[in-house]
């Protein structure tokens, strides 16, 4: 399978949590995708207590 190619990344917000960005993104047919979102966010581990 062929990967999508990214033109073109622009933060949207940026935090010390995680970042929000949009990308410009070529498919391998060629179609293209103009806002597609990423959540961009740090390692974290969640705990749930029972």
């Amino acid at each position: 399978m062929k990967k999508w190619k990214t033109k073109r990344t622009k933060y949207i917000y940026k935090t010390p949590f995680g970042n929000l960005r949009k990308d410009s993104c070529e498919l391998p047919n060629g179609n293209f995708i103009e806002d597609y979102y990423v959540n961009e966010y740090a390692e974290w581990v969640n705990v749930v207590v029972i």
